[in-house]
């Protein structure tokens, strides 16, 4: 069983100025994506009844 871990959070500069070209927005999205996926896929998982759900989630969700 796999336990509910946290999801990752990425600190992002607070600015109006765009300084990366599209291409190295893109690529930064998908590496965020990507470092997400583990998570989403665990929390898919729960969704669709492939993987149960931890006791604690079943307590607050009345599942």
């Amino acid at each position: 069983m796999h336990a509910l871990t946290s999801l990752v959070v990425v600190p992002l500069a607070i600015t109006t100025k765009f300084t990366l070209s599209p291409e190295q927005w893109v690529t930064r999205l998908a590496r965020l994506h990507n470092a997400q996926l583990p998570e989403l896929e665990l929390l898919d998982a729960y969704y669709e009844g492939e993987q149960r759900c931890p006791a604690c989630i079943r307590s607050c969700c009345g599942a």
